[in-house]
């Protein structure tokens, strides 16, 4: 634990600066005169976390096709665990991930450069819509995957980064265009000869 808080105490800490923040705009928010009817459980499910929660609470309807099914069925699937409102769990899956995401990019970067790790944290939770990723939508997920797909094509584990990219295809439709990136990296290789795990992992792409 100690050797793992060495290596990525600037991640938390810049992390949960950035959490702070964030329940600070929140608190204020309140204070505020807003329009009835967006606020549900958490102001963090409004506008489009809306339609997914109601897709965790009682599956797709009509005209919510729109919306990938990734992210709501974790939602669902948390929702017969824990004793918590779907839009709490929505921004519990983004902010994990979003974490999780955080400390893998931060590790595939330490290794060529301690000062680019650190500035790409930095600029991403500085980002003006870095909210996003605390808010009941696919961004946090999306972004491990992306960050995922790059830290096992990295590692030359093609059948991983197929899997991701299959996963990140059905969270957000632009999740196929990995499939691009890992394809281009595996003929950058020349392999002479073509594993049957990799076969089956560009299958999920």
């Amino acid at each position: 634990m100690k050797q793992f808080w060495q290596k990525n105490k600037f991640v938390l800490l810049t992390f949960s600066g950035w959490i702070l923040l964030l329940r600070l705009v929140e608190w204020l928010s309140y204070r505020i005169p807003v329009r009835s009817g967006y606020i549900g459980a958490v102001p963090w499910g409004n506008f489009d976390g809306i339609h997914y929660v109601r897709i965790a609470q009682a599956g797709y309807v009509q005209y919510t096709q729109a919306f990938f099914p990734v992210y709501p069925l974790l939602m669902r699937l948390l929702g017969r665990l824990l004793p918590f409102s779907y839009e709490t769990l929505g921004v519990g899956i983004s902010l994990t991930s979003f974490l999780a995401g955080l400390l893998i990019l931060h590790k595939l970067l330490y290794g060529k450069s301690k000062q680019l790790a650190r500035n790409t944290v930095l600029f991403l939770l500085l980002f003006p819509t870095s909210f996003f990723f605390h808010t009941v939508y696919t961004e946090g997920l999306f972004f491990l995957c992306v960050v995922l797909v790059m830290y096992f094509t990295d590692r030359k584990n093609f059948f991983a980064a197929g899997v991701i990219v299959g996963i990140a295809g059905a969270i957000r439709i632009v999740g196929v265009c990995l499939a691009a990136y890992v394809l281009l990296e595996y003929i950058r290789e020349k392999p002479k000869k073509i594993p049957t795990k990799d076969i089956v992992g560009f299958l999920f792409m």
